[in-house]
């Protein structure tokens, strides 16, 4: 059932988000082409192809810009509509756990924000390609093979560990966010009036409890936990600190999930 779900959210959420995709990619090959064939050739002090250039890039960052607010805050409207809004009495309705309609709407709603960062990479590449600013034979391939090896090597390992550690993080910090705003709206969306502000208010209050309770850990367990790391060799530390990043963000997502999933569960107030 969860794949069904996340392949109807997948379908509900591609007919924003592909098109916003090709979109950017069409100004960065704009912009190269600008920049790379057409600028070059005609007189620095032409206002109309100084203003055409300007106006390009200009889309092109508001493009960047755009896609990744569209793609935060798509998963959210999506949660909204789906569960808190009139069309949650006919979700609720179906034979669906409220767990699986969570991970579906996460699992989604995640995915679109790190293809928007692949997306954003790859159209600034787009750019630098076609406009010439970078040209592939000019790249010393044969250093960058011997970087790849080195990383690959049981020296390098720590690199390659520490890139599979980013993305981790990366992904669990997406989620996280994305898991801190659902519970937020489904206390706030409890309320009989003023959902919104109570949603809002209660972002607030999540938020400012887990300063504290972070903070206070922090005073506990800072001195033991650098003896500890200090006790400890280069390597094992290393994995040792990023371990601890995972595992502080998965019990914060655990907590966002089964806060939303209790709320939804016995609090649920639809409009």
């Amino acid at each position: 059932m969860l794949r069904k779900l996340m392949k109807y959210e997948f379908k509900a959420t591609k007919r924003l988000m592909l098109p916003a995709i090709i979109v950017l990619l069409l100004i960065s090959i704009f912009n190269g082409v600008f920049f790379g064939v057409i600028e070059p050739h005609i007189s620095e002090n032409n206002i109309f192809i100084n203003l055409f250039g300007g106006v390009g890039m200009t889309a092109y960052i508001l493009g960047i810009i755009g896609i990744f607010i569209l793609s935060a805050l798509l998963g959210i409207f999506r949660f909204y509509k789906s569960d808190l809004s009139n069309e949650g009495y006919l979700t609720h309705t179906l034979p669906i756990t409220v767990a699986k309609e969570i991970l579906s709407k996460i699992i989604i709603s995640t995915f679109w924000i790190i293809v928007t960062g692949i997306v954003v990479l790859f159209s600034i590449f787009v750019v630098v390609m076609v406009s010439g600013s970078l040209n592939i034979t000019d790249i010393d391939w044969a250093s960058f093979k011997e970087v790849i090896n080195a990383v690959f090597t049981k020296e390098g390992g720590l690199v390659f560990m520490g890139l599979i550690y980013f993305v981790i993080i990366m992904i669990l910090g997406c989620s996280s966010k994305i898991l801190n705003v659902y519970a937020s709206m489904a206390i706030g969306f409890s309320a009989k009036k003023n959902k919104i502000l109570c949603s809002f208010g209660a972002y607030m209050v999540l938020s400012l409890i887990l300063t504290v309770i972070t903070t206070i850990v922090g005073m506990i367990f800072s001195n033991p936990l650098t003896s500890m790391m200090n006790s400890l060799n280069n390597t094992a530390a290393f994995h040792l600190l990023f371990i601890g990043i995972i595992l502080y963000i998965l019990i914060l997502n655990a907590v966002y999930f089964f806060i939303t999933k209790y709320m939804m569960e016995n609090r649920l107030n639809l409009e």
